[in-house]
């Protein structure tokens, strides 16, 4: 958990766990992200507000949000 932030979770089912996809015609995450709950399947969909969205590093982080090949994918998930 992160201190100060509220957890998200599903609106259907109430799962925490989701996938998050972009389309893969582009790189940019400005346009579209699609977030789904690996429980019940439900889809959000994000998009932003303003033309432009910023991913930045959390304190202590040794990683950012970022697009996977289907081979990076974990077999557990």
């Amino acid at each position: 958990m992160i201190e100060g932030l509220a957890r998200m979770g599903c609106g259907g089912c109430g799962g925490a766990k989701f996938s998050v996809y972009q389309p893969t015609k582009t790189f940019d995450v400005t346009e579209v992200l699609y977030v789904q709950c690996l429980k019940c399947k439900s889809v959000s969909i994000v998009r932003p507000a303003k033309p432009c969205i910023k991913i930045d590093w959390g304190e202590k982080s040794e990683g950012i949000l970022a697009r996977m090949l289907v081979n990076d994918v974990p077999e557990d998930e």
